[in-house]
């Protein structure tokens, strides 16, 4: 009866072991997605590239605007340009 039992066991480790891992594999996270444009927010005069990106608690966005020598103050949740520094 044990000898049955043993072989038992042995058969259902070698049949199910592959079927685990297999599961396992495909639960595996995929890699980090790319970023994707989803809107842009006109800032009409600024020109240059953009360095330096700050954001406060106030929704709003600082960017520093290096062609303008300036920070340009963005309201994220109005999707317009607050102020330029």
């Amino acid at each position: 009866m044990k000898i049955i039992l043993f072989f038992c066991v042995i058969l259902a480790v070698i049949f199910l072991v592959p079927h685990w891992s297999a599961a396992q594999k495909s639960a595996v996270a995929e890699g980090p997605r790319p970023l994707v444009l989803t809107e842009a927010i006109a800032l009409p005069g600024v020109q240059g590239r953009f360095d330096h990106f700050g954001f406060d608690r106030k929704n709003q966005l600082f960017v520093s605007a290096l062609g303008n020598n300036s920070v340009e103050v963005i309201d994220i949740s109005a999707r317009t340009r607050v102020h330029s520094i």
